[in-house]
């Protein structure tokens, strides 16, 4: 099976200063990848890179197979790679509904978008994208009045309204509470049955819930990659990562 995203060799630097040095990652239809590592370690870098926010030095992307890299970032868009940044990027003034409706591909312009006769196609895939983010009973509120953790969803219904084949979410959990947490796993395994996933997060226990490969970063570097068993049980993970992790948990 071909992957959806290759990823080889790839290289960022910043003036002079190494971000990503020789990484290599394949995602593949309908998996979740979950990407973790301390600070600084290069994940934001990578996903920045797949999306051409970042400037690749050297190395590849591929994407279903075709070179991506260095590509401008709304040709990257329109090829099918979705990308949630870390803060919700919402329109708090808008509806839920208005917010997905100003993603769909080939809208252009707030007042055009809303004030545009919606054709069945267009409803179909609101519905669609409000249905997997647990939404449908918030279509019509106003962004403002959601929670934190409900606005991230409005983003993630944002992205998927696009069409992407492959969602990348980076830090999709951040700031939620518990419930939010789970849901939103939840919601990215519901995604998983018909696109690839690749996730950023910190928190392990939602790594345990959605994980079925995690690839780990240091320095710029692919450290490890495996199941959830095999990273927690990797010695190098331990002394760079999880055991930095636990002593933080329990201070």
């Amino acid at each position: 099976m071909d992957a959806v995203l290759s990823v080889e060799d790839l290289n960022v630097t910043f003036s002079g200063f190494k971000a990503l040095s020789g990484v290599n990652l394949n995602v593949f239809d309908r998996e979740i990848v979950t990407i973790i590592g301390p600070n600084g370690a290069g994940k934001s870098t990578l996903l920045d890179a797949i999306v051409s926010k970042s400037p690749v030095s050297s190395g590849h992307i591929r994407y279903q197979g075709k070179e991506i890299t260095n590509k401008l970032p709304h040709e990257v868009a329109r090829m099918g790679i979705g990308r949630k940044f870390q803060n919700p990027n919402v329109y708090n003034e808008l509806t839920v509904f208005d917010n997905i409706l100003l993603a769909l591909k080939g809208t252009h312009g707030i007042l055009a978008s809303i004030t545009a006769k919606l054709t069945q196609t267009k409803k179909s895939k609101i519905h669609d994208a409000l249905e997997r983010t647990g939404l449908v009973d918030k279509a019509f509120e106003q962004v403002s009045s959601l929670s934190h953790g409900q606005k991230q969803w409005v983003e993630i219904a944002m992205v998927l309204a696009q069409d992407p084949s492959i969602v990348l979410l980076d830090e999709p959990t951040a700031g939620m509470t518990g419930d939010e947490t789970y849901m939103t796993g939840e919601i990215i395994k519901s995604i998983s049955k018909s696109h690839a996933v690749v996730v950023i997060e910190h928190d392990m226990e939602f790594v345990k819930q959605i994980a079925k490969r995690i690839v780990v970063l240091h320095q710029g570097q692919v450290l490890a990659e495996g199941s959830i068993e095999s990273i927690q049980a990797n010695p190098k993970v331990i002394e760079v990562y999880l055991g930095r992790e636990t002593i933080n948990t329990a201070a």
